[in-house]
This record gives C-alpha cells, structure tokens and sequence, in this order.
C-alpha cells in the first residue's frame, strides 16, 4: 500500500504545509467548507484518494492532517475520528506545535510546521504505521463514474449512515463529513478541567488584590488630607503666638485650637482603625494565596505521568507465552491481552495505582471477582522520571477453549478521577 502523509494548516505566521506541494489547492479546498469544529474530507481524484481531517483552534488557526492512498479505499470512516482526536491530544500533552492557553482553549504554538520537523515526522510516521499495518478497514477502489463531476461535493454529519458517506466518497469530488461535538479526547476533557480551576482560582486573586489596591488609594489620600491639615495647624500655632505676643493669651482662641486638636485626633484615630483593616485583609490574602499555592502543587499531583503511547500484545494459541506487539489479532490465537504503555514521568519517584477499563465491542467493561469496582484490572506503578515503557497486567484465560468476540475493543488507563489515556484496536 502507497501512503503519504501530510500535515498543514495556520499557525502564527499564516498558512503552512509539511510536506510542501501542490496538495496545498487541495487542501485550501477543505478548509473553504470547513463548517464544524472538526471534520474529515474525503477527496478522490482518479484513482488517488485523499482522507483528511481539520480541527479548528483559538484565534481563527487551524491544524489538519490528510493521508494520500493509491488504488486503495477505506470501509470505516467513523475511525478516522478517533485516530486523529488521538493524534490532536498528543500534540497537545507535547506543546511544540499546539498547546492548552491559560484558558484551557487549544492554540498554534509555532509559527511554521517547518520550525519543529521532529515533532511533524513523528506524526507522520505513526499515521503512515497506523495504514500500513491495516489497523483501519480497506478494500480496492472501484473504477471512477464519470458521469459526476470531479468538483462536486456532498455533505454528511457524522450520525448518517456509514455506507451513504462511503458511497459517496468514491463517486464524488469532494465529501464532508461534519463533527459538531464530543470532539475531544477524555485526556483533552481532564486537562482543560485542571486548567480551568487554576484560571478560575487566579481571577479570584486579582479581583481581591484589585479591591486592596482601591482601599489603598483611599487610605493614601487620608494622609495627604492629615498633612495637609498638619501644615494648616503649624501656620495656625504661628500665627497664634505671634497674637499671644501682640494680645496676650486669648482664651477664644484656645478654645479653638483645642477643638482643632480634638478634630486631629479623631483622625487620626479613624487611619488606624483603617489601616488595621487593611493589615487584616492582607493577612487574608496572604492565607489565600498560600492555599491556591498548594491546591496547585497538589494539582501537578494529579498527572504523576504523561502516556505517550499504548500498544496491545496478545499471547497466541500457537506460540511459547510470546507477546507481539503491533501486529493483527485474531480471536481464534488469543489467550491473553497485554497492554504496554510508554510514558512520560513528571513528578517526583513514587508509586501511583493505574486502574484499567477494558470495553468489548458491546459496549461492557470486562472485570471478574477480582477486579476493581468499575474497572478491569489495577496495576501498581513505580514512577521513574524521564520516558520509559511498562507492560500493565494482562487478561484473559489459560483455558484455551475461551474464545474472544470479534470487532473493536477499547482500553482506558485512569489515575484517581482522570482518564490518562484511551486505545482503540480491533479484534478480527
């Protein structure tokens, strides 16, 4: 099987392409009737086949990827979704060409694809994997019907029927399939969830220290007044010595002065009980500001590590307890599923539990007496940092007369209350 992969879009310094060709027309051509958040673009031209898939960002950006078959048709189009939704959260867990703002909204973080070719070919290479080892259902592309135009284009939400979508994706020129919601990944979900608290906790803070900044400004014009009032009081004591001198002592006089200084000292009594105030709102700011710092450290708590990856090894009927990772599997040679992970550490060596939801193609979540409530299997991990890989516990039966249901499966991996990451894969 020929396959190409392209990754394009527009990041900060307008539109770029990876690599750069005359697929861009094409590819200009997706984004003009791009009406969804995300969607996948189907685009035959002869006997060449084009699946692309767009996402839209913050700020009018937008990053897409496209997969150029030859002679070859893809039966599961629904897939894609879920095969780019992964690739759009890994991008996002590496920050390089797209990230999370302060918001927990997805942006552009470069200004050219061109700038960070090792994070692009990455990409590449696991999607040009992914068609190669057939993971996504294919047959030979039937012969062109010339009797619809090459330019025509069909619309399609992701609800319709999947043999309509495909039906039209090899006799028309151009097929949208649009996807208005549940478009990210429960890895995404759990990131913008942390994000969102933090940026809600922050808002918090500045609208307070706003408001002691405004008192403040109050209590700073109190004083001017006092000194101002201060000097006023000194001319006045000169002046009245010099008509103690002149007159002698003027008991009317020193009725007033004394009501002055009566008049300064109610004053002054007023900025004290004011600044006490404002010495015990900052002692309350301060609590605080120790207490979002240490619900942040306990946040960075809640992501001990980062799954870069999951593969599923099987133990086939025919073989010696081997587990092969990456290739087909057949219902008829499992005994057991094995998962392995790659990850990345990023808090200090410890141990974490890793709980473990194994789905069948019915929608249920395998588990036996004594598995987790809720979940399939729990495995204790020894978090070292830096990237490294782990095989997580397996399942299945040493009886070998078990045998496994046909379609597609799907692994969640969860810490606490935070799915890390998801793998679909497919059982035939």
């Amino acid at each position: 099987m020929n396959v190409e992969v392209y990754l394009f879009g527009t990041f900060n310094d307008g539109y770029t392409q990876y690599p750069n060709d005359y697929a861009s027309v094409i590819f200009h051509e997706f984004y003009k009737n791009a009406k969804a958040t995300t969607q996948i673009i189907i685009h035959r031209d002869n006997n060449l086949m084009h699946y692309g898939y767009i996402r839209k960002l913050e700020q009018n950006k937008y990053i897409g990827f496209c997969i150029l078959l030859n002679g070859i048709m893809l039966k599961d189009v629904h897939n894609l979704f879920h095969l780019f939704e992964d690739v759009v959260s890994f991008l996002v867990s590496e920050g390089r060409l797209i990230r999370f703002d302060e918001r927990g909204k997805i942006v552009a973080s470069v200004h050219q694809l061109n700038i960070c070719q090792d994070e692009t070919e990455i990409v590449r290479e696991y999607l040009r994997n992914v068609f190669l080892s057939r993971e996504i259902k294919s047959e030979i592309l039937p012969p062109l019907n010339y009797s619809i135009a090459k330019n025509t284009i069909k619309y399609f939400s992701v609800g319709d029927k999947l043999q309509n979508i495909i039906s039209s994706s090899i006799k028309s020129g151009y097929t949208f399939v649009y996807k208005s919601k549940d478009y990210n990944t429960l890895q995404i979900n759990s990131y913008q969830k942390v994000l969102a608290n933090i940026t809600s906790e922050n808002e918090s803070l500045k609208r307070k220290v706003h408001r002691q900044r405004n008192q403040m400004g109050v209590v700073i014009s109190l004083l001017a007044l006092i000194l101002i009032s201060l000097v006023g009081l000194t001319n006045y004591h000169q002046k009245l010595n010099l008509a103690k001198v002149a007159l002698g002592d003027s008991e009317q006089e020193l009725s007033l002065s004394e009501k002055m200084n009566t008049q300064r000292k109610d004053t002054i009594k007023i900025l004290k009980e004011v600044i006490s105030d404002l010495q015990s709102s900052l002692t309350e700011i301060r609590k605080e500001k120790q207490t979002i710092d240490t619900n942040y450290l306990d946040l960075k708590d809640m992501m001990p590590i980062i799954i870069r990856g999951v593969e599923i090894g099987c133990l086939d009927r025919g073989e010696s307890f081997k587990i092969d990772y990456g290739g087909l599997l057949f219902s008829d040679k499992i005994v057991f599923l094995q998962p392995r992970i790659i990850y990345q550490g990023i808090k200090k060596e410890g141990k974490i539990a890793l709980y473990c939801k194994l789905y069948t193609p019915s929608g249920n979540i395998l588990s036996c007496k004594a598995s987790p409530i809720g979940f399939t299997t729990i495995d204790i991990l020894n978090v070292v940092n830096g990237e490294n890989s782990v095989l997580l516990s397996r399942w299945g039966g040493s009886n070998w007369t078990i045998q496994w249901e046909k379609g597609d499966y799907r692994f969640e991996i969860w810490y606490r209350d935070i799915c890390l990451k998801t793998k679909t894969f497919t059982i035939y």
